[in-house]
């Protein structure tokens, strides 16, 4: 899984500015804000907002963006785990077969939101957009590395095994996505990122840019 910087992280769970809200509670609404309106919507005033709380208790719990950001993702990375664990009950033969097996999970409209934020932050990875980039590598380490986990063979046979199924579960659940969206109306599933020019980096633009970066 991403790590964060355990210094950053050791903070009271009293709220310095007299308020109810935990540490704990703010990173609960910083997820759920996530979910809702997209990881790049993540902004100290928007989630202080959202909280009806101030700035400065969200950066008293959270120095820097780097840090609400690397912990949102470890969240959503823990409840994409969680998903994807259903489906893979037993090592698989190959990439293949893994793939298909996840493929039932990703096909339910309640998984939508949690496979849209972490394509949108490989989204904007690859726009070149801080601090996602800097954290994309972590990302795709923390998958590949998971997923090397149900595959038999050496070291090297099941992270090639494992980066080839995180490829295909990738495409798959970024079609998926779309294709529920547009079946409800809404006319789009994952979260479109901006490149630096602020033009839209579209789904197809993502798998091929990131490739899911390596």
């Amino acid at each position: 899984m991403i790590t964060t910087n355990s210094k950053c992280s050791r903070h009271y769970n009293q709220d310095p500015m007299g308020h109810k809200y935990t540490r704990e509670h703010i990173l609960g609404g910083a997820v759920e804000l996530a979910l809702a309106e997209g990881v790049g919507s993540l902004t100290f005033g928007r989630l202080a907002k959202r909280m009806g709380t101030s700035d400065r208790v969200v950066v008293y719990y959270f120095p820097s963006k780097t840090t609400l950001v690397s912990e949102v993702l470890v969240e959503i990375g823990n409840q994409l785990q969680a998903v994807l664990a259903k489906a893979f009950t037993e090592p698989a033969a190959g990439h293949l077969q893994l793939a298909k097996a996840a493929y039932g999970v990703l096909a339910r409209d309640d998984t939508d939101a949690i496979f849209a934020v972490y394509f949108e932050s490989c989204g904007l990875a690859a726009a070149g957009a801080q601090p996602f980039q800097d954290l994309a590598a972590a990302l795709f380490e923390w998958l590949v590395g998971w997923l090397s986990g149900f595959f038999r063979g050496n070291p090297k046979q099941r992270r090639a095994e494992a980066e080839a199924a995180a490829r295909r579960i990738n495409a798959s659940a970024v079609v998926n996505a779309q294709i529920h969206a547009w079946g409800r109306g809404k006319g789009g599933g994952v979260k479109i990122a901006k490149d630096a020019k602020g033009r839209d980096v579209g789904a197809c633009s993502i798998l091929s840019k990131v490739s899911f970066v390596q």
